[in-house]
């Protein structure tokens, strides 16, 4: 990923209708962490009140948005991904686990994590790497693994949807991209691509599985 905007000014978007993000801000300053409040950060301030999933936005709106997102996985994060549930769809929704999570994948710190059941925790991965795939990084490959071949596909699939749930503007799509139940690829634009794992089927093949691969986005479900 990028190196982080650590030095340039920002301003705290606490109107954001993410109560989530609000939330998780009130109870890390609670706990009295200092540093409680940069997943709320917006460089851009005359976006703040703006909503970027809005039907009636104008191009010159809608190049600011672009910038934003571009420079801010945080704002993507927060103010664009929307996630499908059952009857609907929903916010990303933010805790102090996923939060700690999208922290040290932004910083490429490799993190093992462990999360109750239902606490967003393969969805919040695969947010980080909608993020990276169209504005994160180039020429790069996401080896998507899992205890199963299946399992790693539906990992690809549900980044897909995800992914489909961005405004069209948003999305870098081109007819020559490769879609389909194991990858997942853009080669015109910025040459990412997303592969899922094949299982092992011995102790031999698992330590040689990822192996030979140029991948720097190893995720393993």
């Amino acid at each position: 990923m990028k190196a982080p905007l650590k030095k340039v000014p920002y301003y705290v978007h606490t109107q954001t209708n993410n109560k989530s993000f609000l939330l998780t801000y009130l109870e890390l300053k609670e706990l009295g962490i200092k540093n409680n409040r940069f997943f709320l950060k917006i460089y851009d301030k005359s976006l703040i009140g703006v909503d970027p999933l809005a039907d009636d936005l104008d191009e010159v709106t809608m190049g600011k948005i672009l910038q934003e997102v571009v420079k801010n996985p945080w704002y993507f994060i927060r103010e664009i991904v929307r996630l499908n549930i059952p009857g609907g769809m929903t916010r990303f929704r933010l805790h102090r686990g996923n939060l700690a999570l999208l922290y040290l994948m932004m910083s490429n710190i490799d993190i093992i994590i462990e999360l109750p059941r239902q606490n967003y925790k393969t969805m919040s991965a695969i947010c980080f790497y909608v993020y990276q795939y169209d504005y994160g990084t180039t020429n790069s490959t996401f080896l998507f693994g899992n205890k199963s071949l299946e399992d790693s596909k539906l990992n690809v699939k549900r980044f897909k949807n995800t992914r489909m749930l961005v405004p069209e503007w948003l999305r870098l799509d081109n007819e020559t991209d490769v879609d389909n139940l194991t990858e997942k690829g853009n080669p015109d634009n910025n040459n990412n691509v997303i592969l899922a794992a094949s299982t092992a089927i011995s102790p031999e093949q698992a330590d040689k599985l990822g192996r030979g691969n140029t991948s720097p986005n190893q995720w393993w479900d």
